[in-house]
């Protein structure tokens, strides 16, 4: 788990700028999409403002670290509402707390897990 508090570091951002434009489906099919595509190793950074996709690619370890949990096997949300956050399973069982921010762009704007 210590590897991860790396990844946590790296990935969390957000400016405080206007959030929603999401609906809470929305925004649990792009945290599943931004966590497959990162442990694949190609996030899709047009999808993220431009300093959360910097902070993502200075985190040349976040897919191998991802990647070793398996897949998604379950998003439990907690919150219904922008910045939405979730349980996530995976599938050697470890579950870790993401936090999601989408602006009224669409773009993700924040995006923590720990």
């Amino acid at each position: 788990m210590k590897r991860l508090a790396a990844l946590a570091a790296a990935l969390v951002l957000g400016a405080a700028a206007p959030a929603l434009a999401a609906t809470p489906t929305e925004a649990e099919a792009t945290l599943r999409s931004t966590i497959t595509a990162i442990q694949s190793g190609a996030p899709n950074y047009d999808a993220m403002i431009p300093e959360l996709a910097a902070a993502v690619k200075q985190n040349a370890s976040a897919p191998a670290q991802l990647a070793a949990l398996g897949p998604v096997t379950a998003v439990t949300a907690t919150s219904q509402a922008d910045p939405y956050t979730y349980d996530v399973t995976f599938q050697n069982g470890a579950v870790l707390h993401w936090t999601l921010s989408i602006n009224a762009d669409g773009k993700i704007q924040g995006l923590l897990v720990n």
